[in-house]
């Protein structure tokens, strides 16, 4: 007998068997068939539902950060669903598994008297209403949660993490953060140095790309994460600027929160926002191009110590050049004593309306009055 039609015998003998049972459950009286479905919804509610149902809720959560929502919108859904969302989902998934057992168990003839039917015609009508609620609210989550099981399957059983970080740790672990691609190098090389694990470095170099790729923030999310938290992006392309005057704005916004804008965090912004909202810079010559170099010599002058929006205090710009020439005295490297002269006279041509000044230097706060 070839294998073929051996395999297609065992299908028929399995679904014959199959249909055998299910003929036999619909065959019994329906007190014991609604005894039957009291038992298996009650042993489900007790065991697999819980599971499912925290599958699904953490599956929609984690999925929705860091890939699509981030702040005050995440955390809100997060609350959500771990209040009012996890009892629905329970109770959805009992409704579905109430009705899967009937659509098995309950015989298909149509024998009842009209007036019956008639009778049952409501109820059923809202069962089916209640049943593809269930359905529809199920669905998104067993949508998400299957991609977050196809985002990482298989790299829960990727080899070179079995292999070398399950030495120390469990190998899942990796799976519980996400970094960004500096972040995994750093974790990756701290492991070997101070486990001293026997991983070469084609091996570190294959788990740190692996790690990046399956568990790393994107340099465009980190900007989502970061930026457009609290801008839009059109209001970010209202006023028009270099990649070296962005950087000078990601690092300001390090000095207003130095956690939030780690290092490696902070180059990942710059490389975004070079790539994606720069422009090149004038022309040589040009009065937008000195307007440019100047502002980028104030800021590489003053930003290093304090913000350049000190010039908006009351009274700051009545003796402004004893400013310059006592920043000068203090800090001779950025402040040269033969540059006093200009710093006095670019930071007088300074706007003073707050507005204008604040689209010339974004995030330029007045550190010292905070």
């Amino acid at each position: 007998m070839s294998t073929g039609f051996r395999g297609y015998t065992s299908r028929a003998m399995v679904q014959h068997r199959l249909s055998s049972w299910v003929a036999a459950l619909r065959g019994l009286p329906w007190l014991f068939r609604v005894a039957l479905r009291v038992a298996l919804t009650s042993l489900f509610a007790l065991g697999p539902a819980a599971t499912i149902c925290y599958w699904l809720a953490v599956g929609f959560v984690t999925e929705a950060w860091p890939w699509l929502l981030w702040g005050e919108t995440y955390l809100e859904l997060a609350e959500n669903m771990r209040v009012a969302g996890r009892p629905v989902i329970f109770g959805m998934l009992l409704v579905l598994f109430w009705w899967l057992l009937g659509f098995v168990m309950e015989p298909r003839d149509t024998k009842a008297p009209f007036w019956v039917r008639a009778l049952l015609f409501p109820p059923k009508l809202i069962w089916v209403a209640v049943v593809a609620v269930c359905l529809l609210g199920t669905l998104p989550l067993v949508t998400v949660a299957g991609v977050r099981a196809v985002r990482n399957w298989p790299p829960r059983t990727d080899h070179l993490l079995q292999e070398n970080c399950g030495h120390c740790h469990s190998p899942y672990r990796p799976q519980h953060y996400i970094k960004s691609a500096d972040g995994w190098t750093k974790t990756v090389r701290r492991m070997i140095d101070r486990n001293g694990a026997p991983v070469s470095e084609e091996d570190a170099a294959k788990i740190t790309k692996w790690l990046q790729d399956y568990r790393g923030f994107s340099d465009s999310w980190m900007f989502r994460a970061k930026c457009l938290r609290c801008h839009g992006e059109s209001h970010l392309k209202e006023v028009s600027r270099t990649a070296e005057e962005w950087a000078y704005v990601v690092d300001r916004m390090y000095w207003l929160s130095p956690f939030a804008y780690r290092a490696d965090q902070r180059e990942q912004l710059k490389r975004h926002l070079a790539a994606e909202l720069s422009v090149p810079p004038p022309p040589e010559g040009t009065p937008e191009r000195e307007a440019l170099d100047r502002r980028l010599e104030l800021q590489a002058a003053c930003n290093p110590c304090h913000s350049i929006s000190l010039v908006l205090e009351d009274g700051a710009m009545e003796n402004v050049r004893a400013m310059v020439q006592r920043m000068s005295e203090k800090s001779p490297s950025f402040v040269p004593p033969e540059r006093v002269d200009i710093y006095t006279e670019w930071l007088k041509e300074l706007p003073t309306e707050p507005e204008a000044f604040w689209d010339l230097f974004p995030h330029d706060v007045l550190l010292e009055l905070d």
